[in-house]
């Protein structure tokens, strides 16, 4: 969960709404400036687990995610885009987007 936020605070445009120093495996954050539905969906392509909610997206990496995961996801939102980060990754998770 750590290296998940500390990595979203890093990127232009992303909303953390977990703090830093929370403890819990759970990581809410809104990414308002990017394609949104195009990064679910790809999420959801790969099977990579995370859940939508109203308007924040919400990542547990203690439970359903694998570092890997979590390393795409990052990829994926900040400068790499999608291609970068979803593209050809077969993740060996699997949740609900």
């Amino acid at each position: 969960s750590e290296r998940l936020r500390e990595g979203l605070l890093g990127i232009p445009g992303v909303n953390l709404l977990t703090p830093l120093e929370q403890a819990g495996g759970i990581t809410s954050f809104r990414i308002p400036e990017k394609p949104e539905g195009k990064f679910l969906e790809a999420c959801k392509a790969n099977r990579i687990a995370l859940a939508k909610r109203s308007d924040l997206i919400r990542i547990s990496p203690h439970a359903y995610n694998t570092d890997a995961e979590i390393e795409v996801v990052l990829v994926a939102i900040g400068g790499g885009g999608l291609a970068a980060g979803l593209g050809g990754f077969k993740a060996g998770g699997g949740g609900t987007v």
